[in-house]
């Protein structure tokens, strides 16, 4: 009897049954919104809850929901699998060309023609997203300190421990199994070490930051394990399973992927934008690192993710 199994079985036997700067979201917001994602794989659905961390992520919580609104999340695919993580975010999903990109080691070819940056990048330029990172600062006819509203970026405050600009009045939450974690692909040169733009973490406050720890956009990890090296210090821990139904589910999920026979990983290498700033404009500019992904070669796929309460 495998693990799974087991502890539904001894819990039977034992009778165990982000407040929004410049994007509207709905009129009454709770400190724990609830989402839904309905992950695929194999032809089968698997619906799992998540209680979001607004009172500890409010920012983080806030994109997420924005996008999900937007229908941005669905038909995606889990596009990097690392040991006790699952990445996901960017790149949407097509079943044919998928299938055949897994046989002919083309998968970097794929992830490229189907990334979602620009997807992402026009629900920006159409204030669908609310913004948190500027390039400059200006001043308001009292002298007070204010963000150039010109220079505003489409990346997203870190809220996590390890950036220190960022202001943490409370606790963050453990990186356990099935958390979802905001993500964000690190860039260590200079030019991107050294870029310092300014971040709100509250409406009325503005605090210069470095520009590596302020760089997410989209992305988020699973955790598939109980401990992982993408923890609390330098990723924000933004949704927990919301039950132990729902930890059953995902569990059901990964058991499938796992005894599946024809389960197996690709090596795709993709170029990805992390950005930077000019530094005589301090407006955004393009910036590529190549990664190395490690892509399952049968799809697990994002079909939806659904905020049932806001």
């Amino acid at each position: 009897m495998n693990k799974k199994r087991l502890k539904k079985l001894l819990i039977g036997l034992a009778g165990a049954a982000v407040v929004a700067f410049s994007a509207p979201l709905a009129a009454c917001e709770t400190p724990k919104p609830r989402a839904v994602i309905t992950f695929e794989f194999n032809q089968t659905e698997y619906e799992v809850e998540y209680t979001l961390q607004r009172d500890t992520c409010p920012h983080t919580v806030r994109r997420f929901i924005e996008l999900a609104d937007n229908g941005y999340y669905d038909n995606t695919v889990i596009h990097d699998v690392k040991t006790n993580d699952w990445f996901t975010g960017g790149y949407s999903y097509d079943a044919e060309e998928y299938a055949a990109r897994a046989n002919d080691d083309g998968m970097g070819d794929y992830l490229t023609k189907h990334s979602k940056y620009n997807e992402f990048m026009s629900l920006f330029n159409d204030n669908k997203l609310s913004v948190s990172v500027y390039g400059n600062h200006a001043y308001d006819s009292r002298g007070n300190e204010i963000p150039d509203e010109s220079t505003k970026l489409h990346t997203l405050l870190g809220e996590f421990k390890s950036n220190i600009q960022q202001t943490i009045t409370n606790d963050r939450r453990s990186a356990n199994y099935g958390c979802l974690k905001m993500y964000y692909y690190k860039d260590t040169t200079e030019d991107v070490e050294n870029s310092y733009l300014y971040v709100t973490p509250t409406p009325d406050q503005i605090i210069m930051a470095n520009y590596k720890n302020n760089n997410a956009t989209s992305l988020f990890g699973v955790q598939m394990g109980d401990s992982s090296s993408y923890g609390i210090s330098d990723y924000a821990v933004f949704a927990m399973l919301s039950s132990d139904a729902a930890r059953d589910r995902l569990e059901d999920l990964e058991e499938a992927v796992h005894d599946y026979e024809n389960y197996g990983t690709i090596s795709a290498s993709v170029n990805v934008n992390v950005g930077g700033l000019d530094g005589e404009t301090h407006a955004y500019k393009d910036k590529f690192i190549e990664q190395t992904f490690s892509a399952p070669n049968t799809a697990i796929v994002i079909k939806s993710v659904k905020i049932t309460k806001y």
